[in-house]
């Protein structure tokens, strides 16, 4: 039995939500990776990490609010809230976090 669209305007804006807690996660974990001596494998290592739980929460998420079923506006709707999250957001957490002085010198300098 499908679902009303109350039920998927509802999903779609979770999966916006999810969207931007994924990216946020993502920042968060490049910023993080950035702080170790050896750059290149912790970067590695945190994407590694970084995709496993993506893919942990989207099947979780697909289980729990899509009722097992991959649909395009899920899909559309977690991809949008990433993006927005990206072009309105993430420049300005990332900004905070060199004012807090959370970087180091070198990599406050480099633009993400």
């Amino acid at each position: 039995m499908g679902m009303d669209m109350l039920q998927q305007t509802r999903v779609f804006v979770f999966a916006a939500i999810f969207g931007i807690l994924a990216a946020l996660v993502f920042d968060l974990f490049s910023v993080t990776a950035r702080l170790f001596r050896r750059k290149k494998a912790a970067i590695w290592i945190f994407d590694g990490i970084y995709c496993i739980l993506c893919f942990v929460g989207a099947v979780l998420f697909l289980l729990i609010e899509g009722t097992g079923q991959i649909e395009s506006y899920i899909l559309f709707g977690a991809v949008l809230g990433a993006v927005v999250y990206f072009f309105t957001v993430s420049a300005l957490f990332k900004h905070m976090l060199c004012r807090a002085k959370l970087l180091p010198g070198n990599a406050r300098r480099r633009r993400y």
